[in-house]
């Protein structure tokens, strides 16, 4: 079944240039560095202890304290971190410099494969949340090279479409030295597709060890200056397709009672910069976006965050959240990250991504969930007036993060006994 994998992988792999290429006309990072998808590479200059693989930004960002926290110990090794998109590289490039040796993960043909293990020689791979690659996966097991799945998850829609493959999986899944599970119910799944009880451990979730001091929000700050420091503010963030138009009704409801009120707005991929822009000025509304600051003034309505990197900073600088990919069925984004800040936080109802944080979260009173945009623009209006509510979420999100801390010092147990 694998070598039928494979060559069906290397039939596509022009639709892969492809569809990068596509991608590349909005965002040209995307068909830059194309060697290395292939496995072509400089080999780095140090042997390498343990190689994270981080698919995108949410999970570059996850694994963020985990990695810290290994670079602080007296004997820090050595680490490589690769990922699959541009903006999970950039955002390792901009964190950690050349402290990191970093690439793009090549697809998973074989010769591209052997080739990236052959020049990297990891001691010990650990992969974020889901990622099962059938050829990474047999190759690091040929070569001894131990591979965790950390900071693992399986939503129900991922667990049900795994379920239907689960007797191929199952070989590959063996493969693997451990699954460090996010939650008893996340182990669980994993358990039902084909992980064994011994591979299987529910360390917690790292993500709920999030550091909100590393950032810099000076320019966010200038930049409220600029529009009006007693403006009230809202920040839709990481917003994707068909999701502004929703967040955009919302706003005008606020409007009508907060004539001041600005909106920050996020969207999730950064091709969608343009058109979103354009959704706004469609709208009749004053926007500037965050690469024009010198153009924010106190008429500006909307300033949309065209940067990558700098989220932390602008919820910073905001008054309530709307946490995207959650009005559409994507699955939604890390509330952890504002909540961390002392953030009120709004979410929509597709958060499988983040089921158990959700859950967890909305047991505590800690978050609001609403049903559908309709509930939007109410939730902003409710929360502007009523601090008292206002205040009580963020203690209750506060108590729930503070209590599910400490994790990372569980992981980073685990990963110096492999090593």
């Amino acid at each position: 079944m694998r070598i039928l994998y494979s060559f069906l992988l290397s039939v596509l792999s022009p639709v892969f240039i492809l569809r990068l290429w596509i991608k590349a006309r909005k965002t040209p990072a995307y068909f830059e560095r194309l060697s290395e998808r292939f496995g072509r590479f400089k080999k780095p200059e140090v042997p390498i202890d343990i190689w994270f693989h981080a698919v995108s930004l949410g999970e570059v960002n996850a694994c963020l304290p985990l990695i810290d926290k290994l670079l602080e110990q007296e004997r820090a090794p050595s680490i490589a971190i690769t990922t699959m998109t541009p903006t999970g590289s950039q955002r390792v490039k901009q964190v950690y410099g050349e402290r990191v040796f970093h690439v793009f993960l090549p697809y998973d043909l074989p010769m591209a494969v052997n080739s990236f293990l052959s020049k990297l020689n990891p001691k010990v791979a650990v992969v974020l949340e889901t990622e099962i690659w059938p050829n990474l996966i047999t190759f690091c097991h040929r070569r001894s090279i131990p591979m965790v799945v950390a900071n693992a998850r399986l939503s129900p829609h991922s667990f049900k479409g795994y379920q239907r493959i689960r007797c191929l999986l199952k070989p590959y899944l063996h493969k693997l030295r451990f699954v460090f599970a996010q939650s008893e119910e996340d182990g669980q799944r994993f358990l039902q597709i084909g992980v064994k009880q011994d591979q299987l451990k529910t360390l917690g979730n790292i993500k709920f060890d999030i550091k909100p001091s590393s950032f810099d929000n000076n320019e966010a700050k200038a930049m409220k200056n600029a529009w009006g420091r007693h403006r009230p503010v809202v920040i839709a963030a990481s917003t994707h397709e068909n999701e502004e138009q929703q967040v955009l009704h919302a706003f005008k409801q606020l409007k009508e009672l907060h004539a001041d009120i600005i909106l920050l707005l996020v969207p999730r991929h950064p091709e969608r910069f343009g058109a979103v822009e354009n959704l706004c000025l469609k709208s009749d509304y004053r926007v500037v976006r965050r690469t024009n600051v010198q153009d924010i003034e106190p008429q500006t309505e909307i300033l949309i965050i065209d940067s990558i990197g700098e989220l932390m900073a602008f919820y910073s600088v905001s008054d309530v959240v709307y946490v995207g990919g959650s009005l559409v069925p994507v699955g939604g984004h890390n509330v952890l990250e504002p909540i961390s800040l002392g953030l009120p936080v709004i979410v929509g109802p597709y958060m499988f991504n983040f089921n158990a944080i959700t859950k967890q979260l909305k047991e505590a009173d800690g978050i609001i969930q609403i049903e559908d945009a309709d509930f939007l623009g109410k939730t902003f209006l409710s929360l502007f007036n009523d601090n008292a509510r206002k205040q009580q979420l963020i203690e209750n999100s506060s108590a729930c993060l503070k209590n599910n801390q400490g994790v990372v010092a569980d992981y980073i147990k685990e990963i110096n006994l492999l090593l």
